[in-house]
């Protein structure tokens, strides 16, 4: 047994120092302390529903120090960083305080004090206001409601006072959408810090075509009264006015017109026919023409 024990003792006395330096390091590496600075958001405890706090930061540098295998693992939402402004009312100089997790020490804060007031929130209504981005042609119009007209804004005082509007973009099509709106200044641009209620309006857009008049003249054939011959005929009127788009408008000048004839024509009376205009797509009339017909026998060969 104790010559096995004494066998090779150099290789078993080095293997054994080398596994005494190997937990030696892994222990003082785990036990080494070390420091790390974390950027935190800053929570605000204390304010009444109707309440708002001015001059606190959104972020703070918070250095922290521990074992290094905890610290290497920390992220900023393992520390919570708050303001407690419980009974504040107006200015307040009030420090930063930080919760870091166990096993974790807080070095320091920057800033570590917040200097600022509390602000009473108000709310007012402005009018909704909605851009249309749409190529209108030129002979439409839109017609637009919104839903709701108005909406109120909350926020600060300063802030609030500076938007006269809620608006919005719509892609001008005909159609109902949601579009949601933005607290605007005068200048039309964003105003920060305030919130909308509600923050979204319905547009409904209803395209409505712009009609056009021309007043154009009305040529109108003779029928066929075979084996009649006509004797005498006159039109109402020569002209008739017609609407319609500009587009389906433009360049008329004159239309062609019908008649329908009775089948059983007699000699001697006179008839009232009415015309009958052949208006192109999207062209109306409101007027009547008539035409007046005379008929007689043929001539005897």
């Amino acid at each position: 047994m104790i010559r096995r024990l004494t066998n090779h003792w150099p290789r078993k006395l080095g293997a054994l120092v080398l596994a005494v330096m190997v937990w030696f390091f892994v222990a003082t590496d785990e036990a080494a302390i070390t420091q790390r600075t974390l950027l935190v958001p800053v929570s605000v405890e204390g304010l009444g529903p109707n309440q708002v706090a001015v001059g606190v930061p959104e972020l703070v540098e918070v250095t922290v120090s521990g074992q290094a295998v905890r610290i290497e693992a920390l992220r900023a939402e393992g520390l919570y960083a708050f303001l407690d402004l419980r009974g504040v009312g107006g200015a307040f100089d009030r420090p930063v305080r930080v919760l870091p997790p166990q096993g974790v020490s807080l070095v320091r804060v920057m800033p570590n004090e917040v200097i600022g007031f509390v602000e009473a929130m108000v709310s007012k209504s402005v009018p909704v206001r909605i851009a249309l981005f749409a190529d209108v042609p030129a002979d439409a119009v839109f017609s637009v409601q919104v839903e709701p007209s108005t909406v109120t804004v909350k926020g600060q005082s300063q802030q609030v006072a500076q938007v006269i509007a809620a608006s919005g973009l719509d892609e001008g099509r005909a159609g109902s959408r949601v579009v949601r709106l933005y607290p605007a200044d005068a200048l039309g641009q964003p105003v920060g810090g305030v919130a909308l209620e509600p923050s979204e309006a319905t547009v409904t857009i209803v395209e409505e075509s712009v009609l056009h008049s021309r007043v154009v003249r009305l040529a109108v054939a003779l029928p066929e009264v075979s084996p009649f011959v006509v004797e005498s005929s006159s039109l109402s009127h020569e002209q008739i006015t017609v609407i319609g788009s500009r587009h389906a408008v433009l360049g008329l000048t004159a239309l062609e017109g019908v008649v329908d004839v009775p089948t059983a024509l007699q000699p001697g009376t006179l008839y009232t026919l009415r015309v009958r205009p052949l208006l192109p797509d999207g062209v109306e009339t409101s007027d009547e023409v008539f035409l007046s017909l005379q008929v007689s026998a043929t001539a005897p060969e």
